[in-house]
Parts: C-alpha cells; structure tokens; sequence
C-alpha cells in the first residue's frame, strides 16, 4: 500500500499536535517592581512605587491563577495563558483592600477593568487596569505651623471616612526568584 502525502502530512501532525497542545502554562514566583497610578481626586492622587510579589500557577486547562501580594495585601486574579507566554485576565475580577497605612484607613473594592501580561522565560510583565470603590480615612494634623507670629502645633487625628471612587493603574515587570 502506497502513502499518499495527505497521510504523511495528517501523520506528521498528530505527531507534532500533543506536544504543542501540552506546553505546559507559564509557572513561578516572580520579584516585580511596579508603578501604581491612583486617580481618585484631590488628595487620593498618588503615584506609588511597589515591591511586590507575583505567583504563578497552572489552573485548569490553558489557565493560571496569579497571586499578587504587597504590603501584606492579596489579590488572586485568573488568567488564559497563551502558548508564548501571554497572559489575558478575565474583566471584573474583583479584590478587596481593608488599608491600614500610615496616612490612609478603610476598605476599598478594586475591580479588574482590563489586565494583560507575559511570563516568558525568568521575566514577567503586567499591565492591570482597575476601577476602585470604596470609603477611606486621611490622618491629618500632627505638624507645627505659625499663624500671626506664634508657632502652634496642630494635633493628630483622622477626617472622618469619605466615599472613594477612582481607578489604578499598575505596571509591572520582574523576574523570577532565584534568576539572574
């Protein structure tokens, strides 16, 4: 019996098709620097620079789960893992923040917008978008200042709780731990 090329070539990909249907997802803990833009008015506008950590993990098929921890806060997102490593997060995923800062108190729901990345090799990239809801506290006072030639010191306390509403954005970029 004679092969034709059609049975060689549908050969040929059965073959090849388990190995690239196994590639395995994208796995680590990574070390990230990360910008945060907070855009919530006035006084809540900050940009912040993060430490944080990100774990990576295989979930159900062609999916990772992504654990994003800083400043004792965690967040666990879900993500489709493409066969070159990027990574798309599903819209409104949602973490909740109880804050206890120096400067800021409250709880403020952070719900994901659009989230994008890439785990290739050691490095790790993510651009997480976020739409934040919540009620926080500012500590206001404890400085000295001078009103009409007299130095007074003005106590510390907290403003009473005001309604949040805004969005972050993060950047990030790391490597994972234990790489050069």
């Amino acid at each position: 019996m004679r092969s034709t090329s059609l049975e060689i070539f549908v050969a040929a990909l059965c073959a090849v098709l388990p190995a690239v249907a196994a590639a395995a997802p994208p796995a680590g803990d990574y070390r990230v620097a990360a910008t945060v833009r907070v855009h919530a008015g006035g006084v809540l506008d900050r940009e912040v620079r993060e430490d944080a950590r990100a774990v990576v993990a295989p979930a159900s098929a062609g999916r990772v789960r992504v654990r994003l921890s800083a400043r004792g806060k965690t967040c666990e997102l879900s993500a489709r893992a493409g066969a070159q490593g990027e990574l798309t997060f599903t819209p409104g995923q949602r973490c909740a923040l109880d804050l206890d800062e120096e400067d800021v108190r409250g709880r403020v729901d952070a719900t994901l917008g659009s989230g994008t990345g890439r785990a290739q090799g050691d490095a790790l990239t993510l651009a997480l978008a976020w739409s934040l809801a919540g009620a926080v506290s500012l500590r206001v006072g404890g400085q000295r200042m001078e009103v009409m030639g007299s130095e007074i010191a003005v106590p510390d306390a907290w403003a009473p709780e005001v309604p949040l509403r805004g969005t972050a954005d993060a950047r990030g970029e790391g490597r994972r731990s234990g790489a050069r």
